[in-house]
């Protein structure tokens, strides 16, 4: 308390300190009233404290709820991928195997695109846009377009392949956001215009 009452003075540039009392004194400054003030401040700084809990939690929340429905969607899509291929007629087999095996992997490696919109929905919902714009675009141009382009051209590997390896960037994008969810300052708070830590 003492040192948000310090903290609070400055008078020419000089921070007034517990031997300056004299000074306040000399300017009539109501001390018990900055005291109040501080007070009043540190307990808005509990509710800002509460609103970044809250954000945390609710982030979590989030990425538990898209991580459990892609589990079972992803779960529902493996288990159909024999099936879905024979809704069409006038496609070889050949084409139909294709289908099952990509749409095998698809369900496999759900979670992991369905952590990465979550997480990017949340990183754009805590108003750091150039964090999103890294996230989601960067990533997209420095990460998945060469990898994709290389295996492509460079190496003799078969089409399913190179999807599992793309698709499977997905995970390490996942990790990845949730590393800067766990370490950066994401959550800002929009109505104060200040950052929740």
């Amino acid at each position: 308390k003492q040192r948000l009452v310090r903290n609070e003075f400055l008078y020419n540039g000089e921070s007034v300190g517990a031997y300056d009392m004299p000074l306040i004194r000399k300017q009539e400054i109501d001390v018990e009233k900055i005291q109040l003030l501080c007070y009043a401040d540190t307990r808005n700084g509990d509710e800002k404290n509460k609103d970044k809990i809250k954000a945390k939690y609710e982030a979590k929340n989030l990425n538990l709820l898209g991580l459990y429905s892609a589990l079972v969607v992803g779960l529902i899509f493996v288990g159909l991928s024999p099936f879905i291929p024979q809704l069409f007629n006038k496609v070889d087999p050949a084409q139909k195997e294709l289908a099952t095996l990509l749409i095998i992997i698809l369900g496999s490696l759900l979670f992991g695109r369905t952590l990465c919109a979550s997480i990017y929905f949340i990183l754009k919902a805590g108003g750091n846009a150039v964090l999103t714009f890294f996230y989601d675009t960067g990533l997209m141009i420095l990460v998945y377009l060469p990898v994709a382009w290389g295996l492509a051209v460079f190496t003799s590997l078969d089409m399913v392949y190179i999807y599992l390896i793309v698709t499977s960037i997905d995970v390490v994008k996942a990790l990845l956001g949730l590393l800067i969810m766990k370490k950066t300052n994401w959550a800002n708070n929009l109505t104060h215009l200040e950052k929740v830590n």
